[in-house]
Parts: C-alpha cells; structure tokens; sequence
C-alpha cells in the first residue's frame, strides 16, 4: 500500500508505468493499494503527478491559496491478504473501551487488543477492553493508553500500534436553562 499523509489537490499515482488511479486529497490521506503494479524482486519506479486544476469543489477565499504539490509525509506499508484497513475507538468514563474494526481482504481471523494490563480478543470485529480504575482524559492531565490491534489469520498477522485517552462526551436536556 502506498500512503500520502496529503496532497494539494488531486493526484494520479503511477508504479512502473502502470496506471494505479486518481485521487482527491487536499488536507486528506490517501491510500492506494499498489500490490498489483509492484515487483518485490526488482527496483521500482513510483511517479505521482499532483495538480490544483481550481475546480468550482474546491476551496477558496482570503485564506486558501492554489497551490500543488504534496505537504506530508509518504511512506510504503506491507500488508497481509486481510488486514485492519480502520477501526473506531468508543471510551466510557467507567472504564469500558469497545474497539470496532473494519478488515480489507476476504477471510476473517481473531482480533486482539492489547493495552498494558487490559486484553481482549474475538473472533469477529469488535473486542471490548475493561479498565478498572480508568485514568481519564483530561487537558490537565492528558493521559493516553498506548497500545497494539491485532489480526491474525492463516496469512499472517497485521498489527497496528495506537492509543487512546478515556474521557465522554453526552448532551442532555436539562429544565429550567
């Protein structure tokens, strides 16, 4: 996979000549699945081609200015067959941490978490972790549980390293105000 953290404002990714396809990005990453165009026994040619055509979509005003190019970082990542491709942290105030992936690829596999002293795993693409007492999230004290997701499958194991603070946010009506 061929991941740009962003790039102004469109792009066409080529690798070794071989069109992988267009993608609108501005402040958003872009990720594309190379896997195809790619020879893991030779050297590789890897061409990226951004424009800002300043199209009617984009935005505009005292503080945007056209420009074009790419402004983060780009990196390669080697993933299994079936992979983690996102995820969704969900944190209660109790201590209750539901973790929901999404996988890339056909199989499915066992997902596990783990962060210090709390684990979970399942064989679906929801674990839930229970940390007891919990250190919430505060600006004062911005405490954050750094931790891995795994997926195991017969092809191999994808692994994400990522963190989370505890903290909750309700809305909720209240008479008399």
């Amino acid at each position: 996979f061929l991941h740009i953290g962003a790039v102004e404002f469109e792009c066409d990714i080529f690798v070794n000549q071989t069109y992988i396809g267009h993608y609108f990005s501005g402040f958003a990453p872009v990720c594309a699945e190379i896997t195809d165009a790619w020879d893991s026994q030779a050297e590789n040619t890897l061409c990226i081609r951004a424009s800002d055509p300043g199209a009617p979509y984009q935005p505009s005003g005292k503080s945007y200015a056209s420009r074009s190019g790419i402004w983060q970082s780009v990196w390669l990542e080697a993933r299994p067959q079936t992979y983690i491709d996102h995820f969704q942290i969900e944190t209660r105030c109790s201590g209750t941490v539901t973790i929901r992936a999404v996988f890339g690829g056909s199989a499915h596999g066992t997902l596990h978490a783990v962060f210090g002293d709390a684990t979970a795993s399942s064989d679906g693409n929801t674990v839930v972790l229970h940390i007891d007492p919990p250190q919430l999230w505060t600006p004062d004290h911005p405490y954050l549980y750094e931790g891995t997701l795994s997926l195991t499958t017969p092809d191999g194991v994808d692994t994400v390293h990522t963190y989370f603070g505890i903290r909750e946010i309700s809305r909720a009506r209240v008479d008399n105000l």
